[in-house]
Order: C-alpha cells, then structure tokens, then sequence
C-alpha cells in the first residue's frame, strides 16, 4: 500500500515537473505571474520552466504587425489673391490705368495619403506588462494615433513638400508616435508612406499648367526654327548672288580681255582704221551677240529690232552722231562761260 502511494506520488511530481516546461520562440515571450501579480519575463527563445499552478504563463507575440492605411488630409498651400483693384493719380490728359492688387493667402490643399504601418510588442517586464494590461485593442490605439499624428504633420507641410518628400514626412510621424507608443509597451517599428496624391481638381489643374506650358515652348521653338530657316535662307540667296556677280563680272572681264585681242588683231591687219570699218566691226560683233543672247534667254520677251544687214551701220552712225552732238553741246556751254567772264559789265 506504501509503495503505490509512493508511486502514485511520484508520478504525479514527476509528471507537474514535465508540465512545467514550455518552449519560446523567437518571436515571443512570456509574462510570468506569482497568484495573478507579474513577477518576471522570458524573452530568449529556447525551453523554459516555471513551478506548474504556482507560477502562472502567458506567452505574447512580440512579431511585427501591420496594418495599411488611406487617409485625406490637408496640406499648406500659398497662393496669391487679387484682393482690391487700385486705381493711381493720373497725369492731366491720361486715363489712369487700373492696379490689381494681390496678397499671399494659405489655403488647404487636400491629398490622399496611403501606405503601411508596422508595430510589436517591445521586450521587458514593463512593457509586456503594459502591453498585457494596459490594452484592449492595440492596433487600434495606434491607428487612432498615427490619423492624428500624419494630420497634424501634413498640415504644416506644403503640398509640394509632402509630394516629393515622403520620407521625411514618415519620418517625423514614427518619431511622433514612438513618445505615445512607449506608454503602452509597443514601438513603431517603420512607417512607409506608398503614395500621396493630390485632389482630382488639383490635377486637373497642374495637368493643364503643364500643357500650357508645353504647347508655349512647342510654338516658341516652332519660332525660333522659321527664324532660323529664313535667315539660312536669307543668306544662301545672299551668297548665291555674290557668286553670280562674281562670276558675272569675270566673265565680261574675260569677254574685254577677249575683245582688246580681237581689236589688237584688227588693228595688225587694218592699221589705224581711217574707213571706221574696224569700229564697225566691232559694234556688228557686240550686236550679234546680244541679239544671240537675248534668243537664248528663258524670259526673253517679244523685241522689235533691225535685223538688216545695214543695221550694224546704222547704229554705229546713230552713236558717232551722239557723240559728235554731245562734244558741240559741251563746247557750246564752254564757251558761253569763258564770254560772260570776259565781259563782266555786259
């Protein structure tokens, strides 16, 4: 009888012995209690024992949780404002020209923030006591928290600023909620900020800026190659034209070197020309010729000329009276100076 109260005993301590072991892993840890009061926590992971129905455990998670977030907030925006329109002196005889007169204003730009928020449960006795006890509903606090936190701080941003700097605006919101956190045995592991998009309106708004803004500079360069077209252009006639007068001009140069050679030949055969037969050959040589081009010419017109063979002659007689008319005409004036000159009292 003695010996099965003693195997009865042992059996049971040894089987209270082997109910006190537990196992921690490494994303937890456990609160221990003497008769409900906590007296110590585990945090390392591995086996564990604690005295069963004397010391009292519960395990809490000190994984890292999250939860996403949307949120509309208002950002800072300053904008100018016509306030009043002004009207200055106006100089006698002037319309005065009216003054709109603008003032900065801050108005509240609205955006849409999203993005995730990740928490746990911090180590040591306090905070998993606060974490145990302290709170019903953790998450929920901390969301109440962070809407009050990223409201606050995008308030005092611009909506630029919030736009292009999400990190930083995440940044300021853990450091704020990590004060609150503490005091509940939670920490805020990181804050990411996915997104910030403006209002529809406000896109709207920036999207047609910048479509101005495109179609201005489009027209300016559209301008600016016109301009630079014309004057190329401008310049290539300029250029062809001095080419043409350059070789314009040396091809009557070689045309007079071509003819002082044919005179030169002339003058050999026909001496010192008394008859006027080389000059006259030479006004028939420069008429032919003329006539050949004007016949060559794309937009040569109808002209009406002398095409006799007595026709060199004939202008040939028409200049040498013109000549002989002008010397007289010269000589005539000549003279007239030289008499009223002598005869001053006349």
């Amino acid at each position: 009888m003695d010996n099965m109260v003693i195997t009865a005993i042992a059996s049971v301590a040894a089987l209270w012995f082997l109910l006190g072991f537990y196992q921690l892993s490494p994303q937890q840890s456990a609160l221990l209690s003497l008769f409900g009061k906590p007296i110590a926590a585990k945090d390392k992971p591995g086996l564990k024992w604690r005295p069963l129905f004397i010391i009292g455990k519960k395990k809490i998670s000190t994984a890292i949780q999250e939860f996403t977030f949307e949120e509309k907030v208002f950002t800072r925006q300053d904008v100018e404002v016509a306030s009043s329109t002004a009207t200055p002196h106006a100089s006698e005889g002037q319309a005065a020209p009216s003054v709109v007169a603008t003032t900065k204003q801050t108005a509240m730009a609205a955006v849409t923030v999203a993005g995730v928020v990740q928490f746990s449960v911090m180590p040591g006795l306090p905070n998993l006591v606060a974490a145990r006890f302290k709170l019903g509903d953790p998450e929920g606090m901390i969301k109440q928290r962070f809407q009050n936190a990223i409201r606050g701080k995008m308030n005092t941003m611009t909506m630029w600023d919030a736009l292009s700097d999400r990190d930083q605006a995440a940044g300021s919101i853990k450091e704020d909620l990590s004060h609150v956190t503490t005091e509940f045995g939670h920490m805020i592991v990181n804050i990411s900020i996915t997104s910030v998009t403006p209002d529809a309106a406000i896109v709207a708004a920036n999207n047609a800026m910048i479509a101005s803004a495109a179609e201005m500079q489009t027209k300016a360069n559209r301008g600016r190659g016109e301009q630079l077209e014309t004057l190329a252009i401008a310049k290539g006639r300029a250029d062809a034209r001095i080419e043409e007068g350059r070789g314009i001009a040396g091809q009557l140069e070689r045309v007079a070197e071509g003819r002082q050679k044919a005179v030169a030949k002339l003058k050999e055969a026909l001496g010192d020309d008394p008859t006027g037969e080389l000059t006259a050959m030479i006004v028939f040589t420069a008429w032919t010729e003329m006539m050949s081009r004007l016949g060559d010419g794309g937009k040569s017109k109808i002209i009406f000329a002398d095409t006799s063979a007595s026709a060199p002659g004939s202008i040939f007689n028409s200049l040498r009276q013109a000549v002989i008319a002008a010397n007289e005409a010269a000589a005539d004036t000549t003279d007239g100076k030289t008499t009223a000159a002598q005869n001053p009292a006349e």
